[in-house]
């Protein structure tokens, strides 16, 4: 059974997945990393992202919209620099 939060204990909570200052500051130190990370994870996703618009049965063009608009929140409130996130790599596994 879960305890019911604060209005602080809630903003707290929003506070700690967002992306820190020091996360920020190393970003705009070496952008190049993120850019060089994102195109990677860009290549290897390409064909999947298709098949996962064919299996849910919304056709291909699903898939990329999909991975868009869950890859983007999974970018922002990913919880380590070490895990990926996205079709090719599974959270939480």
């Amino acid at each position: 059974m879960s305890v019911p939060l604060s209005p602080a204990g809630v903003r707290s909570r929003i506070t700690s997945l967002l992306p820190t200052r020091a996360d920020v500051a190393q970003a705009r130190r070496d952008p190049r990393r993120d850019l060089l990370a994102g195109l990677t994870v860009a290549v290897v996703a390409l064909p999947l992202v298709p098949g996962f618009g064919v299996s849910s049965g919304l056709g291909v063009e699903a898939g990329p919209a999909t991975a868009v608009v869950a890859g983007a929140p999974a970018a922002v409130f990913g919880g380590s620099g070490l895990r990926a996130s996205g079709p090719p790599g599974r959270p939480g596994r």
